[in-house]
């Protein structure tokens, strides 16, 4: 039986007699019995004049009760105990009486006024109370006195003019995300008000939760109106409401507090009696557990609420027509929009207090689903001084307000002028300072030192030292050098990500599915303002840095070369003849000068920056100042300097560079660079590029446009739609290996750019050069139908890349199909394999193979290299591998099986990946990722960090399937430092041969026999593991190996070729 029924039956329930008592449930549009299910029965209502309920409470106690409505505790067990419905039961049981209204129908209050007068001139005194002083903002006490003159005043005029009250309608606002769980209370809350005649206005910001099924629940209660975003925030959420609201008055809820039973009717009349436009109530603050943590609510005073909000937007509400006289919610603002709100409306009117308590307020800061959460204090300033000058919108705010800066750097204050980034540092600070804006810079030991209200912004000037952003921060990072330091975690803490490199800055967005800006280094043009260089061919060249205790190679070239050479750095005695060394170190304030007086000037980068396209401010700085720079090769710098830097690759280029007799730069060309340099490259363009961030960060929340770092000569790049096929959140392994990784490298970033397609019907597509399709990301003949169509219309060429043998496995079959339906079509057609090729060759279309590379960017630590030595007591196996190949592991399992049986101490061996229900042996693990991850890059880099292991294992089991494989897996053994043991057959026939990896027959006898002697003489295999190691990055470097992809897509054969 129903709740429903069971009433019903009881003859409790007068369907008559309760819309009689109750007017409220007519304006609910309810039914009645449902009306008191859902509602009356929570709050303490009569369901008809059988039913006592205030008697029936001083009957049991709430204990007793156990949580069951009253009526139903008595259908249920108090009429078995002889507890009774009425207080006269029998006598009055067939009289209709007067319902003992409760609390939620009429206000309850003492009866302090004779008149309605008096009732009205004291409630007019009590709004019209003025702060004294400066707000408390938080009381371990409320004034009950007071709040029962309120409600005694309230009860009497709004129950005088009963009907004239109730015709006044007000719009309840709640804006809600991820709420299912408890944002019934704050409905029911609103619906057991005792001025019923309200409209609730929720806007679902967009839940992914079961909010819109618990919605549909007060479908009955006509005054509910629901609304559906995206996840646009708070502000955009109540907007929606407000776009839509029709009441009166306006009020706001949100969906995790509740209200007290009278709040809006008391609201209403303290509005018709004071005139006032704003009022707002008092609010008890409560934790989760229940226990009141205090009270908010004292007397208004616009100048101390321009100082610091102490008003709770659940208790404030105001005129509707404000709303077009001031705006609506700020949705640039993504904290501190209630006080910003509540500012703009009392600017002219002020607000009145009513101090009654109006809301219970949860304060749950574990609660992640707040819309409104923890945000920096920028926002703070923010919303201060656009309400103190008056200004209309952040971004006019912005450009009249001056910030405070904190620069960090990794130096320690006593050794800083060793430091490159102390100078770094103090130009910048420089240039932020003429744009008005204050600036402290923090040394290493003083990262914590300060509390985080004494800067607006925190820039970290990120090298070798990690900085975690406190969350009030609003914080920007610019990682300038030593990029295979920073974690993916340590990015994504930050509001603003900057990394000096355009072709990492692409990468890095598609990792972290997030804009990273192109910051680029640059010079400072008040210390290395352009001086004439005179070319001396007897002249010494000038190399400034310290040794880093090693003989830096582009040095090394030069004195081999026999190069007049004049050092100025630390710790070269033990490398270089001691008549070159000139000093230590050398002041910054003279640096401009040798520069430009030397013959010529080296400069090298670490292997890391010149990896990820970081180019040394040095470059800048000798550029910027007319100086000859010959520097070790990265692609960016001669499309960012013109061809102003000669760039060398070993000792004979430098060689033949330094035996010219003239330099291959005019001082004429090298004047236009520096000048090029100090338009686009400086301190004061960096701290303007950096201003614009901000400003488009906090304008326009989650968008911001790249800093513009244009080179010195910019053509247009190709654009690259790429169509990828996709894992389960990211883009699969193969997309980031084959496509992603060389598409990115710094050689790729000066010729391309990455357009990332949705579908075939991407608006992007028409922006682009060139589509290229990878694996099976179009899997049904609609969409390649669509995709070929718009290809052909919009005359862009088509590539189809693919590392698998689809047609050989079952489970993609209909894929098959479609790939090759589009490969039919494409352009050119590229394979892993010469396998895999074959595999198609009935296809007559132009095929290329491509190999499989590794990108050092996800996989090395340049600081902390791999080691090639087995160290640990055991030898440590390892297998890597997806559940499509569960049958290859367990191929070879047998072979382990042995081992564990002869020597079971003497070997471990992990599996890594979906290896459905491994055996259970002492000797084999399992080592599964975290669920952050997930995506191929940061999986490598966990990968990296986890891999204590002496030896990769990668069985094929013979199939046309795994036929047309590649080597990728002995590339990751080796990038990792292990000895692959891999399978013979046509994926590994190679680096077998080579000497690079174990090669075993497909029997596990040659398994356990080759895997045993590794065993038993580990050290005798140390060899090869130093050779593959090093065979991976000279041969299988998707920085050098990848430029053959680049070069195809930026053929000069392409339509529209744009000539440099």
């Amino acid at each position: 039986m129903t709740i429903a029924e069971e009433i019903s039956a009881s003859g409790l329930f007068d369907r008559r007699w309760y819309l009689a008592a109750y007017r409220d449930v007519a304006l609910s549009g309810m039914k009645p019995l449902a009306h008191f299910i859902r509602i009356g029965m929570k709050i303490g209502r009569d369901p008809g004049p059988k039913f006592d309920t205030r008697h029936y409470l001083q009957q049991v106690s709430a204990a007793e009760l156990k949580g069951l409505a009253p009526v139903l505790h008595y259908l249920r067990v108090g009429r078995a105990q002889g507890k009774t419905a009425l207080a006269t039961a029998g006598k009055s049981a067939g009289r209709r009486r007067t319902p003992a209204v409760p609390p939620s129908r009429r206000i309850q209050a003492p009866q302090m006024f004779a008149s309605a007068e008096k009732a009205s001139q004291r409630l007019r005194k009590i709004l019209s109370a003025s702060l004294k002083g400066k707000p408390k903002r938080l009381f371990n006490s409320f004034d009950t006195a007071l709040e029962n003159e309120v409600r005694s005043a309230a009860a009497r005029l709004y129950w005088k003019e009963r009907d004239r009250y109730q015709a006044i309608k007000v719009s309840v606002v709640m804006p809600a995300y991820n709420r299912a769980d408890r944002i019934g209370k704050a409905i029911e809350s609103v619906q057991a008000q005792s001025h019923g005649n309200f409209e609730l206005l929720i806007v679902d910001d967009g839940s992914s939760d079961n909010l819109k099924e618990v919605l549909k629940g007060y479908a009955d209660d006509s005054r509910i109106r629901t609304f559906w975003n995206d996840h646009k925030g708070v502000s955009a959420a109540r907007n929606t409401a407000l776009e839509h609201a029709t009441g009166t008055y306006v009020f706001y809820l949100d969906s995790d507090n509740v209200w007290t039973p009278d709040f809006l009717a008391i609201m209403v009349t303290a509005f018709e009696v004071s005139g006032q436009s704003c009022l707002y109530g008092a609010s008890q603050l409560q934790n989760g557990l229940q226990e009141v943590l205090g009270y908010r609510g004292e007397p208004f005073n616009w100048d101390q609420c321009l100082s610091g909000n102490y008003i709770d937007m659940n208790v404030f509400a105001h005129r509707a027509d404000l709303i077009r006289k001031y705006g609506a919610f700020d949705t640039v603002l993504q904290r501190m929009v209630d006080w910003d709100l509540i500012l703009r409306y009392t600017r002219e009117g002020g607000a009145a207090y009513c101090p009654v308590l109006g809301c219970i307020y949860l304060e749950d800061r574990e609660d992640t689903g707040r819309i409104s959460t923890s945000r920096p204090y920028i926002f703070r300033k923010l919303v201060h001084e656009k309400n103190r000058l008056g200004l209309t919108s952040v971004a006019e705010t912005l450009d009249k307000i001056s910030l405070r800066f904190a620069l960090k750097i990794p130096a320690p204050y006593k050794v800083r002028h060793a430091w490159g980034d102390y100078h770094y540092a103090e130009s910048l600070r420089a240039s932020l300072e003429m744009l008005g804006h204050k600036v402290r810079i923090d040394f290493l030991e003083d990262w914590d030192k300060h509390p985080p209200n004494t800067s607006d912004v925190v820039v970290v000037l990120r090298g070798l030292s990690a900085y975690t952003p406190k969350p009030t921060e609003f914080s920007i990072l610019w990682n300038i050098s030593h990029p295979d330091q920073i974690s993916y975690e340590e990015y994504a803490r930050y509001d603003i990500i900057c990394v000096a490199s355009v072709s990492y800055a692409d990468l890095l967005s598609k990792i972290l599915e997030r804009k990273v800006h192109a910051l680029l280094q640059c010079t400072d043009s008040r210390s290395f303002a352009y001086r004439e260089h005179e070319n001396r061919p007897g002249a010494p060249g000038v190399f400034i840095g310290n040794s880093r205790n090693e003989f830096r190679e582009i040095v090394k070239w030069a004195v081999e070369a026999g190069a007049g050479l004049e050092i100025y750095g630390q710790r070269w005695e033990q490398f270089v003849p001691a008549e070159m060394i000139v000093k230590d170190n050398l002041p910054n304030d003279q640096l401009a000068n040798v520069y430009a007086g030397g013959h010529f000037v080296l400069n090298d980068h670490w292997a890391s920056m010149r990896d990820f396209g970081i180019i040394s401010n040095r470059v800048f700085d000798v550029v910027g100042c007319g100086g000859r720079l010959v520097s070790d090769s990265i692609p960016s710098i001669a499309q960012t300097f013109g061809g102003v830097v000669e760039m060398v690759d070993d000792p004979e280029g430098l060689r033949k560079a330094l035996a010219e007799p003239l330099p291959p730069v005019a001082q004429a060309q090298r004047r236009w660079a520096a000048e090029q340099v100090h338009a686009h490259h400086s301190f004061d363009v960096r701290a303007r590029e950096m201003m614009q961030l901000i400003k488009m960060k906090l304008v326009e929340p989650g968008t911001g446009p790249r800093a513009p770092s244009a080179p010195v000569r910019s053509p247009r790049r190709r654009r690259i739609g790429l169509l990828l096929q996709q894992g389960k959140r990211w883009p699969t392994s193969s997309a980031f290996i084959r496509l992603i990784a060389p598409l990115t490298t710094d050689y790729a970033a000066t010729k391309l750019e990455l357009v990332y397609l949705q579908d075939g019907s991407d608006p992007q597509l028409k922006e682009c050069d060139i589509c290229i399709v990878q694996r099976i990301a179009v899997r049904d003949d609609t969409e390649a139908d669509l995709l070929l169509e718009r290809l052909e219309r919009l005359c862009i060429p088509l590539f189809v890349d693919t590392d698998d043998a689809f047609s050989f496995h079952e489970k993609h079959m209909a894929d098959d199909l479609v790939l090759k339906r589009l490969m039919g079509r494409a352009r050119e057609v590229w394979f892993s394999t010469e396998a895999l090729a074959e595999a198609y060759s009935e296809l007559q279309v132009p095929k290329r193979v491509i190999p499989n590379n590794l990108d050092p960017r996800f996989w090395r630590n340049y600081r902390q290299p791999v080691k090639t030595s087995f160290d640990a007591p055991k030898v440590r196996f390892l297998y890597m591998g997806t559940v499509t190949h569960e049958q290859d592991f367990l191929s070879v399992l047998p072979a382990f099986e042995r081992l564990g049986e002869e020597m079971p101490d003497r070997f471990e061996l992990t599996l890594i990946g979906a290896v459905r229900n491994p055996p259970q042996y002492p000797w084999l693990k399992q080592l599964m990722p975290p669920e952050a991850a997930g995506s191929y890059p940061r999986f490598v880099r966990w990968l990296v960090e986890n891999a204590q292991f002496d030896v990769g294992i990668a069985p094929l089991v013979g199939s046309t399937f795994n036929g047309a494989k590649s080597d990728i897996k002995f590339l990751d053994y080796a990038a990792l430092g292990l000895v692959p043991m891999v399978s013979e057959g046509p994926a590994y026939a190679k680096v077998i041969a080579l000497g690079l990896a174990i090669g075993c027959r497909s029997d596990p006898e040659d398994w356990f026999e080759k895997a045993a002697r590794i065993i038993r003489d580990p050290q005798a295999y140390e060899g090869m593991r130093q050779a593959a190691l090093a065979h991976v990055w000279r041969e299988r470097n998707v920085l050098n190996s990848g430029n053959e992809l680049v070069d195809i897509m930026s053929a000069s054969w392409f339509p529209g070729e744009i000539a440099d």
